[in-house]
């Protein structure tokens, strides 16, 4: 069933997308303005691309680091949770300033709330999580752990603002939300399992590994698909608008040197 789901999700995202490109570039911008968008967007979007990699390497750190990753990835599934009912609830109650998502992204600008970004929160509770176990475990200064943090972060908040998905706004609520729920799952793990949990880098058991890896894995990877998807329509349609565009530039500069008062002058 679930195997069967996926080119479902594709052939969904890639109609709707069609829709949307086929229904007029009125949301899109000129080619002077497109010009500042970063170009790797245009295959998968760049914050697609970094999802990839984190969901390939949480995958394997499940297995070579037992001792952290595990409740790491309980975490962000709990994160997840939490950051879309955060989304629900600002968007019932908040003024659309502040949740709709910029007019270019290829989401549901009136029903789909960007407040705050879920990529750059997971990110951001991912790294800092990492960096509070690097800080217990191995004595890192609090310098090279907000750096270790601070990177992945900005780097995520900086791809959803490329992919036009989200405002800096949304972004930097999604850094700030990321950072908070990490220390708090952090005080948790140790509130649980000790004061040195952390520190003791005791290897999770192999039941748990397997369940956090069976719930976590489909939760973030199915979607993946529908959001590439989606990219690589907004991709081709505001490409195709901006080649139509410079066309008709073409046309009308052909009609101006074909016209009788440009004889004239010749």
């Amino acid at each position: 069933g679930a195997a069967a789901a996926a080119p479902g999700a594709w052939r969904a995202a890639l109609a709707a997308t069609s829709a949307v490109a086929a229904s007029g570039g009125g949301q899109m911008r000129s080619g002077a303005s497109a010009g500042h968008n970063c170009g790797s967007w245009r295959l998968v979007g760049v914050s697609n691309a970094i999802t990839a990699v984190v969901i390939l390497c949480m995958s394997l750190l499940q297995v070579v680091r037992r001792d952290i990753a595990p409740l790491c990835t309980l975490g962000v599934i709990l994160v997840n949770i939490i950051t879309k009912a955060l989304k629900i609830a600002l968007w019932r109650l908040a003024p659309p300033a502040i949740w709709r998502r910029p007019a270019e992204s290829s989401r549901d600008v009136e029903r789909d709330p960007g407040f705050p970004s879920s990529h750059t929160t997971i990110m951001t509770f991912i790294a800092a999580y990492f960096a509070f176990y690097l800080r217990a475990m191995c004595g890192w200064s609090v310098v090279a752990a907000v750096l270790f943090a601070a990177v992945p972060s900005v780097g995520m908040a900086a791809a959803r603002i490329c992919d036009e998905d989200h405002t800096p706004a949304q972004t930097v609520g999604g850094v700030f939300v990321g950072a908070a729920l990490a220390k708090l799952w952090a005080l948790s793990v140790t509130a649980l399992l000790g004061a040195d949990a952390l520190a003791r880098g005791d290897p999770a058991p192999w039941a748990m590994v397997l369940v956090v890896f069976a719930v976590g894995l489909p939760m973030f990877v199915w979607p993946l698909p529908v959001k590439v998807a989606r990219h690589m329509q907004k991709s081709a349609a505001r490409r195709l608008h901006l080649e139509s565009g410079a066309g008709g530039g073409a046309e009308v500069e052909d009609e101006a040197a074909g016209s009788p008062a440009a004889a004239g002058a010749r």
